[in-house]
This record gives C-alpha cells, sequence and structure tokens, in this order.
C-alpha cells in the first residue's frame, strides 16, 4: 500500500508540474484563445504589408498544435511561435510564468558598445551623473551625453545643467547605444534643445478597415524649447540594440542638418506597442501604429547610420572604442 500510495503522489505531483490546462466553464477553451489572439492581431497589426506578412499561413501553421486539454506550457508556446511570425521587438505575451519575446533585431549582430570599457578610458572619474545623463568634455573640447533608457525621466533642469557644461564645446556626442526605449516625451524633451522653431519631423498612421487600409497621416511636430538649446554640430551614436523610443530619436535626429549618426543601424521598432488581454488573463502587445519619417520612410526595421563603424574587443586592446573615435574625429 506504500508503494501504491507513494506512486500516486508522485504521479500527482508530475501532473502538477506539468500545469495541465483544462478547459474551464466560463466560456473559453484552448481553440477561442488561439482565435482571439489571432483575429485581434488580424484586425489591428500595422506592419502586415510592409513586411509581407501572410497572416493566413501563420494560422494553419500552428492551429494543428492546438488540443482540447494540454498543459499551460504548451499552449504558450504555440501562441508565442504565432506571434513570432510578426517579427516584431513590440510583439509578446506575458503568462506570469513566461514572457515570449522576438529579440532578433539586436541577437543577430555585433553589439558594438562596452559601457564599461567607455567609463575607464573615456569619462575615468570625472564626470557628472545629472539625474539619468552620464556626461563630461572630453578629448578635443568635444562634449560627451550617455543617455541609457528613454524609461528614465528627464526634466528641464537637468537638461539646462548639461548644455551648459557644453557650451564652449565644439561638438556633442549622444551616446544612446544600448538604449531599448521607453518614453516618446523624453524623445522630446531632449530634442528641443537642438532646434530654434517647431519643426515636422514625422507621421503616424492607424489601421482603418483592412489590414492594408489606414488613416491619413497625423503630422508629428516638434517643439522648440525657450530654455537653453545647442546647435552646435551633433553626432549620435547608436547600434542594433536601440530600439522603440530610442530608434524614433535617431529617426527624428537624422532630419536635423547638423546632426551625424555613427555607429550601427538601429533595431527599429516603428510602431507604438498596444496591450490587449486574453479571455485567460494572459497579456499580450502589438504595434498598433505605424510611424514614418516625412517622406513616408517607415522606421520599424531601422535608421540607418550616416557612417558605419563597428568596435568590439580587437579596438579594446587598442585602447579605444572606434565608434566614439571617429566621432571625435568628425566634430572636432
Amino acid at each position: 500500500m506504500r508503494i501504491v500510495a507513494t506512486l500516486f503522489i508522485v504521479s500527482f505531483l508530475s501532473v502538477g508540474c506539468e500545469r495541465i490546462f483544462i478547459e474551464p466553464a466560463n466560456g473559453y477553451t484552448t481553440q477561442s484563445l488561439y482565435d482571439q489572439l489571432w483575429e485581434t492581431v488580424d484586425g489591428k497589426y500595422t506592419y502586415f504589408d510592409y513586411k509581407n506578412i501572410d497572416w493566413d499561413a501563420a494560422y494553419e501553421r500552428h492551429v494543428g498544435r492546438i488540443q482540447p486539454t494540454m498543459s499551460e506550457d504548451s499552449l504558450f508556446d504555440v501562441l508565442g511561435d504565432l506571434l513570432f511570425e510578426l517579427q516584431d521587438g513590440h510583439v509578446n505575451l506575458s503568462a506570469g510564468f513566461n514572457r515570449s519575446r522576438n529579440w532578433t533585431w539586436f541577437e543577430d549582430f555585433p553589439s558594438n558598445y562596452n559601457a564599461n570599457f567607455v567609463e575607464r578610458v573615456y569619462l575615468d572619474r570625472d564626470y557628472f551623473f545629472t539625474g539619468a545623463l552620464i556626461h563630461r568634455v572630453i578629448r578635443e573640447d568635444v562634449g560627451y551625453l550617455r543617455y541609457s533608457s528613454f524609461a528614465n525621466p528627464i526634466s528641464a533642469q537637468q537638461m539646462d545643467f548639461v548644455l551648459e557644461k557644453m557650451e564652449n564645446t565644439k561638438g556633442l556626442i549622444i551616446d544612446v547605444r544600448d538604449n531599448g526605449g521607453g518614453s516618446v516625451g523624453n524623445v522630446a524633451t531632449i530634442m528641443s534643445r537642438f532646434i530654434t522653431e517647431d519643426v515636422q519631423v514625422g507621421k503616424e498612421r492607424y489601421r482603418n478597415g483592412g489590414r492594408n487600409d489606414f488613416t491619413e497621416p497625423e503630422i508629428i511636430t516638434l517643439e522648440a524649447s525657450n530654455r537653453v538649446t545647442y546647435l552646435k554640430p551633433i553626432v549620435v551614436l547608436t547600434n542594433r540594440s536601440c530600439y522603440s523610443a530610442c530608434n524614433l530619436f535617431a529617426a527624428y535626429m537624422s532630419q536635423l542638418p547638423q546632426v551625424t549618426l555613427i555607429g550601427d543601424q538601429t533595431g527599429g521598432g516603428g510602431g507604438v506597442p498596444i496591450s490587449s488581454e486574453l479571455d485567460n488573463g494572459w497579456q499580450f502587445r502589438y504595434s498598433g501604429s505605424r510611424l514614418q519619417l516625412m517622406d513616408d520612410t517607415d522606421i520599424e526595421n531601422g535608421i540607418p547610420v550616416d557612417i558605419s563603424v563597428s568596435t568590439g574587443p580587437a579596438e579594446e586592446l587598442e585602447g579605444i572604442d572606434a565608434i566614439i573615435e571617429q566621432a571625435i574625429e568628425v566634430l572636432k
């Protein structure tokens, strides 16, 4: 009897660990959750035509894996694989125990950034922490400003302080490598200091019916600040890990005449992510708008640089970050 009881307990615990998904009595099933996810994306996602995605074929590729009774892990894998078809870093599924993701926008490319190396070689110990902004004047009277995440807030007073410190520089390096995005409001906070009058920088469109039907574009205007400004040459350093709001920053900065982009193309992310919820409580996101430059160029797949430069361990052995060195050459 003890052996039988032990086997029963082991079997029970084993089933529990698999997180069996039993169809609940409140109306949803594994199939209805699959259909709900597919239909929501079908009605609202904005890059089917731009990426040449056959969403109907994607449905058929994965629907055969849906079973009436399956583990939550298995159901999550099917739904995550369906969303992966969109090849979009803004698209993911969250279920508490896991979060699906598509990070091919940076995983398949060189990093081109080493934060510890930059701090030791270019910043040393003599630099400022002004809120989320790290800055100092480096060689050749060139200013250096590091902003690691657009999720970190920046105040008007902090921007005043930074730019006052850069008043006598020849030019400014803004290093946003490995910046995965955040608040679009912080993009405007920074960029408003580099213009003297309002500038139209882009357009935004939304779905309007069919997969390839969109509203008329809404013009995005950047307002100039009436506080401290910086109108000298600027170099923005980017790599493939620049995404979402950082991608937007690079896109809009590229349109200012005094700005040069150096490094590697940004990772992309040109749609504002929209959150939704499945009937079982799992959360998912999708790109719910389509951002473009004034010439109708989509920014979803990243912004190319003006000067392409790579850096890594080989350059570090020489004591340099090749991307920063190129920026200094351009500005000095």
